[in-house]
């Protein structure tokens, strides 16, 4: 569901406040080519700098924009390609070949 120029979907990724070395889980809600929003990073606090690694994307720098009840919006310092998060949860879809001998039928 695209919305704004949002995809909506919920996927594990990993943050870090630019002056530490240590990352922490983060769940990342909505994103867009410019920004996201994360939940579960307590402390994060208006305009500081963060490092997320986003998956089949890598670590991306961002500066929080809002926090909010244990969610907080990100402005990527660059634009990213969004399609590559949905590809990262979704895959590739690829229909399994029919079985030999074809399908069953159910009979009753």
């Amino acid at each position: 569901m695209e919305k704004r120029g949002r995809q909506s979907l919920l996927i594990s990724a990993r943050l870090r406040l630019q002056d530490q070395d240590e990352f922490k889980a983060v769940l990342l809600k909505d994103v867009s080519a410019h920004g996201a929003k994360v939940k579960g990073e307590a402390g994060l606090s208006l305009d500081c700098g963060v490092h997320i690694d986003l998956p089949n994307i890598g670590v991306v720098a961002a500066r929080v924009i809002w926090v909010q009840s244990g969610l907080a919006g990100l402005r990527f310092e660059l634009p990213i390609e969004p399609e590559a998060l949905r590809t990262a949860v979704s895959g590739e879809y690829k229909p399994a070949p029919p079985p030999p001998g074809g399908f069953l039928k159910r009979i009753f």
